[in-house]
């Protein structure tokens, strides 16, 4: 059996739908958030730029896709990833799209 046959046998449903979730820039950019720090929906569309409504539809459609969880804490819920596929995932992404930005400037910087 090779590596392919193991994917497809596997959960490529739930690969599909997590890279599903992961297709739109803004639930993208707020997974990277979450993978910070857990936040507040307050905190996380201030720093992502998005009204507080929209915000709360982007955690929702993350929540139920099973990718994030909220914490209560009185009035406040703070969100987190839950996922360790989305961890895995989000750690690649920024292997492969930020890691190489941070080596060339790196480069740069060491350049006489």
């Amino acid at each position: 059996m090779t590596q392919i046959d193991d994917f497809l046998d596997g959960d490529i449903k739930g690969a599909a739908a997590l890279m599903r979730s992961l297709a739109s820039e803004s639930r993208l950019e707020i997974l990277c958030r979450l993978q910070e720090s857990e936040r507040s929906v307050g905190e996380l569309a201030q720093v992502c730029g998005l009204s507080q409504s929209s915000m709360s539809q982007q955690l929702k459609l993350l929540k139920d896709a099973g990718l994030v969880e909220g914490r209560r804490d009185r009035q406040t819920i703070y969100y987190a990833v839950k996922s360790r596929e989305v961890a895995a995932v989000l750690e690649t992404l920024h292997r492969l799209y930020c890691a190489r930005d941070e080596q060339a400037g790196d480069l740069r910087d060491a350049a006489p």
